[in-house]
């Protein structure tokens, strides 16, 4: 392998102009911190340590030390490998692992003969009750290892935004997501509205502590999550925007659109890789950089009341079982599991056919669904590992 190339980039100003009650307040090292740059040729590490301190990263056996600072980066040559391990922190304060993968499949939107189907609703980088409800639930252990066996486990979309470790909990998944499929199990991401907007650099709703985090690195926030520059921006992007689970589908507001699954999450895959998409809160399209038809047909895809990210009406009014039960026939489904509208509970409404798990303490109630002679059974699942029917 060819040389580290570390990036000084490193100045006063971030070796010592970080040392306000925020870095004491909240964990910045690790995965709360780390962001991965990808193009061509290599990844670009960077990541945070709490304090000055002189970075280290290692991979295949060979170690690169960073100068003194608490914001640390290095290149790392991108070979043919799929997936690279490699471990990066701080000489004082530890070492934590990383898988890089180079490329990510984007065909897996339906999967079946699945016994146990686990649910979290929109999260919203609770990252702590997230872990603990996981934990508590046997999904996984302490080091958060996949636990669940053949289970499958499903985040709603709106992952990032709102809470104080929106990155922490997006690398959470990354990593349940392989460890999972090691054992048998999977864990899956629908795309809500609020990877759609921190994507396409709609920021408003970021907290202090996730925007101090882009400060540090000295780069805007949409660019730890582009989906065409960075690991878990790409990542990310390579999510379905429906979902569907036997007889579940999933989606974050709603699926009420006359396509398919496969058009759906084609046409979002399609947009999110064109330029124009980072650009959709822009006051105007730019028309030397894309065309504007497209500009303007992407935001009324990504961004449209009936769009699957923002749609409420299921959960909102009474009236729409036919549109419901006209959508379960067409995908084969029984029940159709949805976020974005905030309950006080997870919820069933239409007889059970629509299931609403956007509960007000993001991440401290969980959706169980197990089968029994073709039925689906409902529970509850406290953050405490309580579980209850309804």
């Amino acid at each position: 392998m060819r040389p580290f190339q570390t990036l000084l980039l490193l100045t006063l100003f971030f070796s010592f102009g970080f040392t306000s009650d925020i870095s004491q307040t909240y964990r910045f090292e690790g995965k709360y911190g780390l962001v991965v740059n990808q193009n061509e040729t290599h990844w670009e590490i960077k990541w945070l340590t709490p304090k000055p301190e002189k970075g280290e990263l290692i991979v295949d056996g060979q170690k690169e030390t960073t100068p003194s600072s608490i914001a640390h980066a290095v290149k790392v040559p991108l070979d043919t490998d799929l997936e690279k391990s490699i471990q990066f922190g701080g000489e004082h304060s530890g070492l934590t692992r990383l898988a890089l993968k180079s490329s990510f499949s984007r065909k897996a939107y339906s999967f079946n003969k699945v016994d146990s189907l686990f649910v979290l609703g929109d999260t919203h980088g609770n990252f702590d009750e997230v872990s603990t409800i996981l934990k508590n639930s046997g999904l996984i252990n302490e080091k958060l290892e996949w636990t669940g066996g053949t289970a499958h486990l499903v985040f709603v979309g709106d992952i990032l935004d709102r809470g104080d470790d929106a990155l922490r909990l997006a690398w959470l998944i990354y990593d349940l997501e392989q460890s999972a499929m090691a054992k048998g199990g999977n864990v899956h991401l629908v795309l809500g509205n609020h990877e759609i907007m921190v994507m396409s650099n709609d920021i408003r709703y970021i907290s202090e502590k996730e925007q101090s985090i882009a400060e540090r690195h000295q780069i805007g926030y949409q660019k730890i999550f582009d989906p065409t520059m960075t690991l878990i921006g790409r990542w990310m992007a390579s999510k379905p925007a429906v979902l569907k689970i036997d007889d579940a589908v999933f989606a974050h507001g709603g699926y009420i659109l006359n396509n398919t699954l496969r058009e759906i999450n084609d046409q979002v895959a399609s947009y999110l890789s064109q330029p124009a998409f980072t650009h959709l809160k822009d006051k105007e399209p730019d028309y030397d950089g894309y065309e504007a038809s497209d500009w303007e047909a992407q935001k009324e895809y990504f961004y449209g009341a009936y769009s699957p990210f923002w749609f409420r009406g299921y959960v909102r009014s009474d009236t729409l079982g036919s549109y419901l039960d006209f959508m379960l026939t067409k995908t084969g489904s029984k029940v159709h599991i949805v976020g974005h509208t905030p309950q006080k509970e997870i919820t069933a409404f239409y007889d059970g056919k629509l299931i609403a798990t956007n509960v007000e303490n993001p991440g401290t109630e969980m959706l169980l669904l197990t089968k029994r002679k073709r039925k689906y059974i409902r529970h509850r699942i406290g953050i405490d590992g309580d579980i209850v029917a309804f």
